[in-house]
C-alpha cells in the first residue's frame, strides 16, 4: 500500500489554551459527549472541505488554519444535529444515517462530492487510500462487537514515540474516527480530539473477527464525476 496523507492538518478547535485535533465530542455537553463521534467526524470532514474551498454558503467558513472557538463549534454541531445528523442519546448514529446527513450537507453547500456508507471489507484499505490521495478525510468506524453488540473487545490504539515506535494507548469500540495518514502499515487517526495510530492489520482483524463489515466501515466520499 502506498504511503499517503492529507495535504493539510485537520481543522482544530480551541478550548482556552487547549487545542483539539479535529474536534471532540467532549465539547458537546453531557447529552452528546458519549454518542457524538459521528457528528464530530462529519463536521470535521465538512470543515476540511471548506478550508479547501470546496463548499459554498455560510455554514462552513474558511478560517485559514485558525482554530474554531469552543462555543462556535458547539453551536455548529447543535445546528447540524438538529437539521442533518440526528444523534440518539447513548447510541449515537448508524453509518447509513451518517451518509444520508453528509449527502444533504454536501448538496446544501454545493460541494462536488457524494457519500455512501459501507464498502466490502476487501476494499476498505484501498478506498481509504483513494480518499486520502484525493485529499478527503476518512471518517470510519470501529463498530460494536458482533454478534454480542454490548461486548467490550476494542480496536487497539497507539501513540507514536519520537523514535517512531508505537506504544499502546487504549482502544476504541462503537466509535467513529477520522483517518488522516496511511504509512508503513498504520494509519494516523483523530479520536476525541487527539492523534492516535491504528495498525491496519489489527483494524481488518477487528472488522472481520470482532465486529462486522456493516458495522465497522468507512464513509466513502468521492467526487461526483466518479
Amino acid at each position: 500500500m502506498t504511503n499517503v496523507s492529507l495535504t493539510r492538518p485537520l481543522p482544530s478547535v480551541a478550548e482556552g489554551k487547549r487545542v483539539y485535533y479535529g474536534g471532540s465530542q467532549h465539547l458537546l455537553g453531557r447529552a452528546s459527549a458519549g454518542a457524538g463521534c459521528g457528528l464530530v467526524g462529519a463536521v470535521c470532514l465538512m470543515r476540511y472541505l471548506a478550508e479547501e474551498g470546496k463548499t459554498s454558503g455560510d455554514l462552513f467558513v474558511r478560517r485559514n488554519g485558525e482554530p474554531m472557538e469552543t462555543d462556535a463549534f458547539r453551536s455548529l454541531c447543535r445546528l447540524l444535529q438538529h437539521r442533518y445528523l440526528p444523534v440518539l442519546p447513548h447510541f449515537g448514529m448508524t453509518g447509513p444515517v451518517l451518509a444520508l446527513g453528509v449527502n444533504r450537507l454536501l448538496r446544501k453547500c454545493r460541494a462536488p462530492y457524494r457519500a455512501r456508507w459501507c464498502v466490502s471489507s476487501g476494499k476498505l484499505l484501498p478506498r481509504m487510500e483513494e480518499m486520502l490521495a484525493a485529499d478527503i478525510p476518512v471518517v470510519f468506524s470501529a463498530g460494536p462487537n458482533f454478534p454480542f453488540l454490548f461486548g467490550r473487545r476494542k480496536l487497539p490504539l497507539y501513540r507514536k514515540d519520537r523514535d517512531g515506535s508505537l506504544q499502546p494507548a487504549g482502544g476504541a469500540v462503537a466509535h467513529y474516527m477520522i483517518a488522516t495518514d496511511l504509512q508503513d502499515g498504520c494509519m494516523a487517526v483523530s479520536s476525541w480530539g487527539q492523534e492516535y495510530w491504528v495498525r491496519l492489520d489489527e483494524y481488518l482483524h477487528y472488522v472481520r473477527r470482532i465486529s462486522a463489515p456493516f458495522l465497522s466501515n468507512v464513509l466513502y466520499v468521492t467526487p461526483k464525476s466518479n
